[in-house]
């Protein structure tokens, strides 16, 4: 059974968008790969997240509303991604790398 079935998805949602923070708080601080490789692995694992946020929301929209709802909500994540790299190479630039996964996981 798959785990958005088992869980109410706000639950969920809330729980993978915790553990990606949690996952890149770790990820920031780690001082061995030992730590940082699961960590960046349990990163990807919690992103996931945005592929139950673009169903939900638009599940939450009301009915003549959900066209512009997914819009919207796909705009955001692609933005997300596009500025994402930009944004890091800008904090690692002005601070550190461990300061984009910091500043990331607040």
């Amino acid at each position: 059974t798959p785990l958005g079935d088992r869980l109410e998805n706000r639950r969920l949602i809330r729980s993978l968008v915790f553990g990606a923070g949690a996952a890149l708080f770790i990820a920031g601080s780690a001082g061995l790969k030992i730590v940082f490789l699961p960590a960046i692995y349990l990163t990807g694992v919690f992103t996931s997240v945005v592929q139950l946020i673009i169903p939900y929301g638009i599940w939450l929209a009301a009915e003549e509303r959900r066209g512009q709802a997914l819009g919207v909500i796909a705009t955001g994540a692609i933005l997300g991604i596009v500025m994402s790299r930009p944004a890091a190479s800008l904090l690692t630039g002005w601070f550190s790398w461990r300061a984009c996964f910091m500043i990331s996981s607040a």
